[in-house]
Parts: C-alpha cells; sequence; structure tokens
C-alpha cells in the first residue's frame, strides 16, 4: 500500500509536466534580415571628387540612413560588405598614399556603421600589400568610443605553406538571435594573380570556393552549430555550368559554381559584378533554392529577409520582401550626420591636395569616339607613359567610354582632381618586348570588344578596346576576327611578323587582364619579357600612371589638344575603299 501510494504522489507531480509537454506551442519561425553593400570603390561621402559636385545617390554616409532606417524596423539585422570597398576615390587613395599615420576613411565608416562583417575585394589588392595589412588590422581592432570591431573574412585566401589557416582576418563569423545560430563565410574571386603584380598578394595562396565551403560549411554546421549558413562573395555569378568545382569553367567568377555543387548554403550575397539583381533560380546540389543577391556599387542596399523554421530546420526567403533598394528612391533620406562629421577633416585635407595646379590646357580633351579614331585624349596618354618608360610604342586602353561626351580636361587650368576621372586605377608601367605578330594579335582580340552586355546600345565600349601610339595601322572591323588589323606600318615601313619592339604597358595588361597577354601568346607575369617597371624606377606612388600623367603635366606646362596618332577605324568595306585603302579580301 505504501508503494502504491508513492507512486501515485509521483504520478500527480509528474502530470502538470506531461501536461505541458504535451500542449507546448511549437517553436515559431525566426526571420533574419541580411543587408549588404558592396563595390563601394572608395565613395564614402556623396561628393564627386573630379568635379566636386554633390552625389546624393551614392555613398556610405547616406547609406548608413538607411541601414539605420532598417535597423529601427526590423529584428535579427546583419551587415555586410562584399568587396572593392576601398580602391576607387580620391579620398582612399590619398589616405592611403600620403597620409597613412592616419586612420583609413572608409575602415572608419565601416566601424562607425558597425558593420558585422567585411569581405576583401579584388581591387583591395591594387595598393601595396603593406596598405591593406594596416586597413585590416585597424578595421579588425577594438572598439573604441563610436567606432565597432568589424571582422575581416576571406576563407578562400590562404597563409602560404598551411592547410586553412587564413591569411588575415577570420574564414566566417557567427551571429545568434533568440537561439538560432547565424554563419556568414566570406571569399573573394581566386583571379587576384592575373590582376596584380606579384608583391600585392605575396603570402597567400587562393583557392576555389567550392573546396573552400566544402571545408569550411561542415564545421560552421556541426562543430559551431550553425542553423543558418549566409556566404558572401566577391564573385560574379558565371554563364557556364561546372561540373568540378576544383576545375570551374570560369575562374574569376565561381558564385553559381559554389551553390550548384554544395550544400549548406541558404543564400549568397555576390559583388564584383556591381549587380543589384536579387535572384532564386539557382539550385544547390540538392536541388534547394538558394537566393542570390547582387551587393550593388555603393548606391544603395541589398535587402534580404530569411525565415527559419526551428521545427522544419529549413530556410526560406522572404521573397516579397527582397531586393535591391537604391538611395534615389528613398524619400528625404539624409546624409548620416555622425558618419559624416567623423569624416569631414578628412575631406578638408583632401581637397587642399585636389586643388594644387598641375597646368593649363589650350583647349579640351573630348573623349567623343576614343574607341573609334585617334584623339587627343588618348595621345596624351600614351605621351605620358613613354615619358616616363622610354620605349617605342605605347599601349593603353580609353578609361572612359564615349557614349557620355564630355571634356575629360576642360580648356583652362587644370587641377590635381581632374585626373582622378581621366585614370581612374592604380596600375604601374612595365616596358615589355613584343614582335609584330605579337602587336598584330593583340589589336585582334581588342576588335572583338567594342561591344559590351553591359551598355549593349553603345558601340566602342571603352576598357578593352586598347590602342597602339607609335604604330600605324588599320582596324577593319567588317572583317572576319583574325584579319581586322591589317597593314601595320612602323615609321613608314612595313611591321615584319619577327620584328621586335619596346612597349609600355600597364600592370593590369601585363599580369594577364583582359586576355591580352594570352591573346598574343604570351605568357603573364614573364618577367623575361621586361626590363623596366615603374614602380622600381619610380616608386609605388609616382610610379602609379595616374601620377605619371600629373607630372607630365606639370613638365609640359602647358598641354594642347593635338592628335597624331594616325591608325584608323574601318566599320564596313565600303568605309574602307572610299578611304582609299587596301582592302584584303
Amino acid at each position: 500500500m505504501k508503494k502504491l501510494i508513492s507512486l501515485l504522489l509521483t504520478l500527480s507531480m509528474m502530470l502538470p509536466l506531461l501536461g505541458g509537454m504535451a500542449f507546448a506551442e511549437p517553436a515559431e519561425p525566426i526571420e533574419i534580415t541580411l543587408i549588404a553593400t558592396s563595390d563601394v570603390h572608395g565613395k564614402v561621402l556623396p561628393i564627386d571628387y573630379a568635379t566636386n559636385a554633390a552625389t546624393p545617390n551614392v555613398g556610405l554616409s547616406m547609406i548608413a540612413s538607411m541601414i539605420e532606417q532598417v535597423r529601427a524596423t526590423e529584428e535579427n539585422v546583419i551587415l555586410v560588405d562584399g568587396g572593392d570597398t576601398v580602391q576607387g576615390s580620391a579620398l582612399t587613395y590619398y589616405y592611403s598614399y600620403f597620409a597613412p599615420e592616419k586612420d583609413d576613411p572608409m575602415m572608419k565608416a565601416l566601424r562607425l556603421m558597425d558593420y558585422d562583417m567585411w569581405c576583401l575585394g579584388n581591387h583591395e589588392f591594387n595598393n601595396d600589400l603593406p596598405i591593406l595589412k594596416r586597413q585590416i588590422e585597424y578595421v579588425m581592432s577594438a572598439d573604441s568610443g563610436d567606432e565597432h570591431s568589424v571582422p575581416m573574412s576571406a576563407a578562400n585566401l590562404v597563409a602560404e605553406g598551411t592547410e586553412w589557416d587564413s591569411w588575415m582576418g577570420v574564414p566566417y563569423i557567427v551571429k545568434e538571435f533568440d537561439g538560432v545560430k547565424v554563419g556568414v563565410i566570406g571569399m573573394n574571386t581566386p583571379n587576384i594573380p592575373a590582376w596584380e603584380v606579384e608583391s600585392h598578394y605575396e603570402g597567400i595562396e587562393f583557392r576555389n570556393l567550392v573546396p573552400t565551403a566544402e571545408h569550411f560549411i561542415p564545421i560552421m554546421r556541426d562543430q559551431e552549430g550553425c542553423d543558418v549558413v549566409i556566404a558572401v562573395v566577391h564573385t560574379g555569378v558565371e554563364d557556364g555550368i561546372t561540373t568540378d568545382g576544383n576545375n570551374p569553367v570560369e575562374y574569376e567568377n565561381q558564385a553559381r559554381a559554389l551553390i550548384n555543387l554544395t550544400t549548406g548554403i541558404d543564400a549568397v550575397v555576390y559583388g564584383h559584378f556591381h549587380d543589384t539583381v536579387y535572384r532564386e533560380d539557382i539550385l544547390n546540389a540538392e536541388g534547394k533554392v538558394v537566393p542570390v543577391l547582387g551587393g550593388g556599387g555603393g548606391e544603395g542596399l541589398g535587402f534580404m529577409k530569411l525565415s527559419y523554421d526551428p521545427a522544419t530546420k529549413t530556410v526560406t526567403p522572404v521573397t516579397a520582401e527582397n531586393g535591391f533598394r537604391f538611395l534615389a528612391d528613398q524619400k528625404d533620406i539624409k546624409e548620416n550626420e555622425k558618419v559624416a562629421a567623423a569624416l569631414a577633416p578628412y575631406n578638408d585635407e583632401l581637397q587642399k591636395y585636389l586643388d594644387q595646379p598641375l597646368g593649363v590646357a589650350k583647349g579640351g580633351f573630348s573623349n567623343e569616339g576614343v574607341s573609334l579614331r585617334p584623339t587627343a585624349l588618348m595621345d596624351l596618354l600614351n605621351k605620358a607613359q613613354l615619358a616616363a618608360i622610354p620605349a617605342q610604342l605605347s599601349i593603353c586602353a580609353p578609361l572612359t567610354s564615349g557614349d557620355t561626351i564630355r571634356d575629360m580636361i576642360p580648356e583652362g587650368g587644370i587641377p590635381m582632381r581632374l585626373l582622378y576621372q581621366l585614370y581612374v586605377f592604380e596600375n604601374w608601367l612595365y616596358r615589355v618586348q613584343m614582335t609584330g605578330d605579337q602587336l598584330r594579335l593583340w589589336m585582334e582580340h581588342a576588335t572583338q570588344n567594342y561591344t559590351s552586355d553591359w551598355n549593349p546600345g553603345y558601340f566602342g565600349a571603352g576598357y578593352y578596346t586598347d590602342e597602339i601610339y607609335g604604330l600605324y595601322y588599320e582596324i577593319h572591323y567588317y572583317a572576319p576576327v583574325g584579319q581586322r588589323i591589317q597593314n601595320m606600318q612602323y615609321q613608314g615601313q612595313p611591321v615584319a611578323p619577327d620584328q621586335v619592339f619596346s612597349v609600355a604597358m600597364n600592370n593590369y595588361r601585363f599580369t594577364g587582364g583582359a586576355g591580352f597577354m594570352q591573346a598574343a601568346g604570351l605568357t603573364p607575369e614573364d618577367y623575361s619579357l621586361t626590363d623596366l617597371y615603374t614602380g622600381d624606377t619610380l616608386g609605388n606612388d609616382n610610379g602609379q600612371v595616374r601620377n605619371i600623367v600629373a607630372q607630365y603635366i606639370r613638365d609640359q606646362k602647358v598641354i594642347e589638344p593635338t592628335v597624331e596618332s594616325t591608325w584608323k577605324f574601318f566599320m564596313t568595306k565600303e568605309d574602307a575603299i572610299a578611304a582609299g585603302a587596301k582592302v584584303v579580301e
């Protein structure tokens, strides 16, 4: 009887617990809001430094106000940047090279805006490696006042000699919301060695994205206990389908391969393309939709809301909420006062540098028809290159297309600021030995770049329509590829296929950028071809093309928009015949 009474008492004590278990409400799905920027390219403040005009639809200090609005209305917010963050503006260039003792303004903005993660882009490697290391160390440094430490992630950039040790930063971060763990991993395009000089990535081994995910995602899931995994990648969504992640169909862009060939990633934010596209049409290895969001180009904020169901352990996109939100579409958006005030002293110092006079232009240097005929603008760039690196010929590409016609250097005084629209990248020059046939193949490659997907309505394109200064040649565009470059002459004499020339070209081309070296049958970074590099002869600052052009204008004092090049472009056979050119049938 005593045992029975004891058992009944025990059951009566357990019944409330059992009842509670039987009728407990199932855990509700939790929503996670991912907001992202990418490819900001140094646009911190809403200023076009080439003209000093306001640009209210671009810049982190404007985007910061959008971020505040999202954080005020949404819970469980994660803020990331997808790379190509620093390079591209006079502000970030100046403080990289001329004031290294001061905190980097872009890194300060990320810290003030309380980013959860920064992913490196390929343009982060344009500058000397010590500059990038200094930026990473600062952005990841301890909290200080209104500034918060921001982890840098580039999981596929591995320290040489190690299995998977991060070169710098962390491979991923983990955040927790109401017991739900969210892991975010960052990766960069592994194509950086094809664009940069070797000293800019010393000590780094670049891995493809799929094997990187295959290594880290199980760690994030099984060891860290992540319920949701997000990948932030500085790489484009390629068109081709990759079947082997170790040998992707496209080395530069691997976002599709990353999704198609793996499991465990719930969403992807990508940079590099400057895209603002949101899509749900890419499936992972199990056939599950993985939503993908482009991070834009500094003109707004990518927004992606995900729903995690603890009962089924599944993640689904909240489709109606997702997409890119442009600054231009925001009503009454104002610059964030905290960010603007913190960076105002940086801007004041920069303006003094940009206002320094270089010389005088006796006329305007227009970009009209810049890829289709010789122009004073391109002759100016090439003559400046040859002044810095003595050679017979100079190769240069127009870094501004002629679809918006304007004087890149107007008539009158020339301040330093104008050169930041004339030459937008940090490039150095090599002197390279090339044969006549290699020059022909180089230009044949250029003739395939007169149209582009990003601007299909404009013929001329720009960046990849190289020109050769000092050489006469004809572009017969109507002819089959391989027969478009005709009648090459040097100083009035036909160019022999094996005739050797010394040629000035920038490091982007020399290291394989846009495939010109490969098209000419040359090996990128073949240092047996070169005997001069302006990074060595003039230094890492003065040896850059922008500063070479600035020094050329200082030396000349007065520049006139004269055209010396004589090469010709024929769109049709009739054009060639009308001009009296010899037509190859």
